[in-house]
């Protein structure tokens, strides 16, 4: 009897082993599934309304609220609730990407070759007169900083998204220089028209600023600049911010110049409807900052710590540090903090209070 009692106890403990081993074991890989099919991400309110696995390399735009993911030749564009629509192979060497609130224009570096984008699907392939080096999208035109013709240095084209509609040649603008070499640009919002920023590449004590009218072949003003401020942000009434790693000047629609930063650690600068906002080493403290429309600082705040990344979407100042992204509104509080698993290294507005935040796993839509 003392031997069957002690049998049985031996086959209990053995049955409820298992048990436990199988319960630990259904609840890894069900935390390792939530893992890769579900989030990457933890945050205050849940704002997280999905996730699309990415590969390493990747880059995100969007446009209309499509999400176009961008790894080497493979483009693949997805809806606005997550749902994959299609995707392109592009026979690119070096591809890179541009976009506007309108259309997404994709790009061989170093090569005529470019691809628009809009509403989810292709418009149509097109080719440079020149080699591209830089594109930048707006949501009506689409500026191409290229090499020039024979004889010249840079150009830089300016084009509707249907370049067939324009004649001749299919721009608008079409710019050459001779001794310079165009590295920046941006448009004015209230009015059609565009700053372009060059400089001689053997030569960077000097930077030439240059402003155009859509459509007409030479500026109707222009400055030059000592030292090498390769970054431009338009503002209203024809007035622009020039910017570097340490300075940020203000300059207005007669050419004069103004200091809104001197002397400072300038780390970010991006413009957003008519305002510039920014990250930099402030009087040695950290803080983000906003320019108004014409050219005041007129809100700052101060920072715990340094940071990895910066945006800005729908007028509130979005910074992130590894697995860390922090969202401010304008009166200074945290608006919104998510935490992510993976390294961020990408945001972008999409619109409708949405972010979407790149990591080295995925891409997650944020809804705030």
């Amino acid at each position: 009897m003392a031997k069957k009692r002690k049998k049985k106890a031996y086959w209990i403990i053995i049955v409820v082993l298992l048990a436990v081993l199988v319960a630990v074991g259904f609840i890894f890989f069900r935390t390792e599934i939530l893992r890769f099919f579900k989030a990457d991400v933890v945050a205050k309110d849940a704002g997280v309304q999905y996730t699309i696995p990415v590969v390493t390399g990747s880059v995100v735009a969007s446009e209309n609220g499509y999400i176009y993911i961008c790894t080497d030749n493979n483009l693949s564009i997805f809806k606005s609730n997550g749902e994959f629509l299609r995707s392109y192979l592009l026979s690119y060497t070096d591809t890179k990407i541009a976009y506007s609130d309108t259309h997404v224009v994709v790009y061989d570096k170093g090569a005529t070759s470019y691809t628009v984008f809009c509403e989810g699907k292709k418009v149509d392939e097109y080719t440079a007169k020149t080699a591209i080096t830089y594109v930048f999208a707006f949501d009506e035109y689409m500026f191409l900083l290229c090499e020039g013709l024979q004889g010249y240095l840079g150009a830089v084209y300016c084009s509707t998204y249907q370049t067939n509609l324009i004649i001749p040649d299919g721009y608008k603008n079409d710019i050459q220089y001779s001794e310079r070499y165009p590295v920046y640009l941006d448009m004015f919002d209230d009015k059609e028209q565009f700053a372009v920023v060059s400089c001689v590449p053997d030569d960077m004590s000097k930077t030439h600023i240059e402003v155009f009218e859509i459509g007409k072949p030479t500026p109707i003003a222009g400055i030059t600049l000592d030292g090498f401020l390769p970054k431009t942000v338009c503002l209203q009434d024809g007035k622009f911010l020039m910017a570097n790693d340490t300075d940020v000047l203000l300059i207005d629609k007669v050419m004069e110049k103004t200091s809104v930063f001197k002397d400072q650690q300038i780390v970010y600068l991006k413009g957003y409807e008519n305002h510039a906002y920014g990250y930099g080493i402030i009087d040695g403290e950290d803080r983000i900052f906003k320019i108004d429309s014409i050219g005041s600082l007129t809100w700052e705040k101060a920072l715990q710590e340094d940071v990895q990344g910066f945006s800005v979407s729908e007028n509130k100042p979005v910074i992130w540090k590894a697995q860390t992204l922090s969202m401010f509104t304008l009166k200074g509080n945290d608006f919104h903090t998510v935490e992510t698993d993976s390294l961020i290294q990408q945001v972008i507005a999409i619109g409708g209070h949405r972010i979407a935040i790149l990591t080295s796993r995925n891409v997650i839509v944020y809804k705030y």
